[in-house]
């Protein structure tokens, strides 16, 4: 017998999913964010592509738009990285070393011109010599190792000279405090003055001597102040990272527009890292993210997104891209899980009451969604002003807040028209008590216009504004689903229509209950305002937020009143033909 009865609710749970109840929920609804996600990716990736950004991976975007920090390197990131030396400004700190000699000495420690790549510092220096091929002429031994080359110079000796960062040999040189304190001295004035120094030396008898500073510029790119002020917009803090004197950096970065100050020492970074923000690094236009133009195709081919042209003004663009689809993503998420929940949780009452509610309305309204979903991909969204990114704990928690209320409103209906007489008496209409087909039609088109509605609740919520795409799919969806539930149909599971009495009510009913969850989700947001420590700042601030709530209603208010004028209009005109084509039969 325990056999029999497990066979028994076996296949009667079988004939359960065959009948349609979980279905949809299994196949239709889930499917639809997945190919919404991944459109809006691609469409992301097109945006992108034509700021001058290419995108290899999904997962770019999401970073790009989560981010808190940014991390900038001067040269080659902000900077043109095309140094140019000054040569009336060249200074020499050794006895019997004139100009021309310094910038000899410069030019040996530099790489040699048959090498594969040739830094831009080194080029430079080269184009100081009146004769380019003056520096190898003499080198016997050369050795790239921290700058240095070892050579042979014309009296037979053994000589070594390097160039580098001037803090560096002030350290391991031999040179007395005073003419230490001169050099610091001379590199802040030229910092003041925007120059930034490298240092030549030479090795005598084991001994490191300071031969001369060559002042240098490296001009900014003449959109990263534009980039920089964008990206301070955008709630992002910009951050530059040097190992330069701090002098010389604020004086380049006071250029930056809204930079300011904001430099840090390159010492600072583990602090930095252990304040838990999502800081993108950014070093001579390399990093785990953003590769520039002018990197290697290796390099490029380690990162996600690659630069394809020689400016950084696209970087402000690629975040603000993002943001918008990390939005359109945010909304289509929390509409799936509101409509999976509303679905289920409907589906799960009509069975305890003994309703048989077929699986055609659910793919009918998932169809209807999945258009819907796809037209707001190509309509206008703002982007967030601060750093945005998908979490998965607030978007159920918003779908499943969103996703109970219109299935208590579902329920709530079902139990006005199954149950009492009421809003028969008042709209004249037929009562629907007893008759199962009719409740299935006006359930139909109750659930219909309510799982669109909050769609474009859950779009307007994120930032997105609806256009004549979405306006136009939303229509004639409703229309369809209007004249199946108004006039029925014997070839689909909704053999009976209700009328257009009871059509009228139903979107008055939703037109209430959308803007009931208006209303609730403008005074929680105004209940976070306390009168106590109210200043006329925060006065301000709030009534700029109230301004924002009112006119995000306005706005849907305005979307849904033309869209049911526009249903109205086209209703009419197809009821005025009916009329007609019936009077002439």
């Amino acid at each position: 017998m325990a056999q029999i009865d497990t066979k028994i609710i076996c296949y009667e749970s079988i004939d359960t999913l065959h009948s349609g109840h979980f279905m949809p929920l299994i196949g239709v609804i889930p499917m639809t964010m997945t190919a919404v996600l991944y459109l809006a990716f691609a469409l992301g990736s097109q945006r992108l592509s034509k700021l001058g950004v290419a995108s290899r991976g999904t997962f770019a975007l999401e970073d790009l738009a989560s981010m808190d920090a940014m991390l900038f390197n001067m040269t080659g990131t902000l900077t043109c990285n095309k140094p140019y030396f000054d040569k009336d400004k060249i200074e020499v700190l050794a006895q019997g070393i004139d100009k021309d000699s310094a910038i000899v000495l410069a030019a040996r420690a530099s790489k040699p011109k048959n090498e594969l790549y040739k830094e831009p510092m080194d080029a430079a220096i080269v184009c100081l010599l009146d004769d380019p091929d003056q520096h190898s002429s003499c080198i016997f031994i050369a050795m790239t190792l921290m700058y240095m080359t070892t050579y042979i110079d014309e009296n037979g000796s053994k000589c070594s000279v390097l160039k580098g960062d001037p803090a560096i040999m002030l350290r391991d040189c031999g040179c007395s405090e005073e003419v230490k304190e001169h050099i610091r001295t001379r590199i802040d004035k030229l910092g003041l003055e925007g120059y930034k120094s490298i240092a030549v030396g030479r090795i005598v008898n084991s001994q490191l001597d300071i031969v001369s500073l060559l002042p240098f510029i490296d001009d900014l790119r003449s959109d990263s102040a534009e980039a920089v002020d964008n990206l301070t917009d955008m709630g992002l803090s910009v951050i530059v990272l040097t190992e330069s004197p701090m002098t010389i950096t604020k004086h380049v970065c006071g250029r930056l527009g809204k930079l300011g100050l904001n430099v840090l020492h390159a010492n600072s970074m583990p602090g930095l890292v252990r304040s838990k923000k999502d800081i993108f690094l950014n070093i001579n236009g390399i990093s785990d993210l953003f590769i520039v133009a002018d990197a290697t195709d290796s390099t490029k081919s380690e990162s996600d997104v690659v630069l394809t042209e020689h400016a950084v003004l696209s970087i402000s663009s690629a975040v603000q891209t993002s943001r918008e689809i990390c939005q359109i993503m945010k909304g289509c998420m929390v509409y799936t899980v509101s409509s999976t929940l509303q679905a289920l949780a409907v589906r799960l009452i009509l069975l305890l009451w003994g309703l048989e509610l077929s699986c055609f309305p659910m793919l009918v309204i998932a169809a209807c969604n999945y258009c819907t979903s796809t037209a707001m991909l190509f309509e206008r969204t703002k982007s967030s002003k601060s750093p945005d990114s998908l979490k998965a704990k607030k978007i159920i928690a918003t779908g499943s807040a969103f996703g109970s209320y219109v299935a208590l409103s579902t329920v709530m209906f079902f139990i006005i028209t199954t149950r009492t007489e009421f809003i028969s008496g008042i709209f004249k209409a037929r009562s629907l008590v007893g008759h199962d087909d009719e409740i299935k039609s006006a359930l139909f088109l109750q659930m219909s216009t309510v799982n669109h509605a909050i769609g474009l609740f859950t779009q307007s919520y994120y930032g997105c504004s609806f256009g004549p795409l979405v306006t136009i799919s939303f229509v004639l969806s409703q229309l369809v689903a209007t004249i199946f539930a108004v006039y029925g149909d014997m070839n689909s599971p909704l053999l009976k229509g209700i009328g257009w009495s009871w059509a009228g009510f139903v979107w008055l009913y939703n037109f209430v209950l959308l803007l009931s969850l208006i209303l609730i989700c403008d005074l929680r947001n105004l209940a976070k305002f306390s009168t106590s420590e109210i200043t006329c700042w925060r006065l301000f601030t709030e009534w700029m937020k109230c301004r924002r709530l009112l006119s995000r209603g306005k706005m849907l208010m305005e979307m849904l009143t033309f869209s049911a004028i526009s249903g109205l209009i086209i209703v009419w005109s197809i009821y005025v033909y009916h009329v007609m084509k019936v009077q002439q039969q």
